[in-house]
């Protein structure tokens, strides 16, 4: 009979977004396990390989919570990225981490306030 207007869900495309660079930075971090080390330390670098990550996942449960909130701690914590670590002072270390956690904070910002007009 009637069927509901479905609407596309567009917070779906930051949360992906999300999911795919965790798992890269996962993904870089089993590099650790690739040194002649002994195996206490290459759980260590890989502990601390894995912080960022931790920080991310705790960003993105607040951004299911709060679009807002969330995807001003993307843009802050990628503004702190580039002041406080040399890698990006060169354009190829911009694009590689800072920029794709400015796109899904804005991504997070903008779908954020467009679900609640709707």
């Amino acid at each position: 009979m009637f069927q509901a207007k479905t609407r596309p869900n567009f917070l779906l495309a930051p949360k992906i977004m999300t999911i795919v660079y965790v798992l890269l930075l996962v993904y870089l971090s089993l590099d650790s396990f690739k040194t002649k080390t002994p195996f206490s330390h290459q759980i260590l670098i890989f502990l601390i390989y894995m912080f960022p990550v931790l920080i991310l996942l705790l960003f993105l449960w607040i951004s299911c919570k709060n679009t807002l909130i969330g995807g001003s701690l993307y843009i802050i914590s990628s503004i702190l990225m580039i002041t406080f670590w040399d890698p990006f002072k060169e354009i190829s270390g911009f694009l590689a981490a800072p920029l794709p956690l400015i796109t899904i904070g804005f991504l997070f910002i903008v779908f954020g306030i467009l679900d609640k007009k709707h």
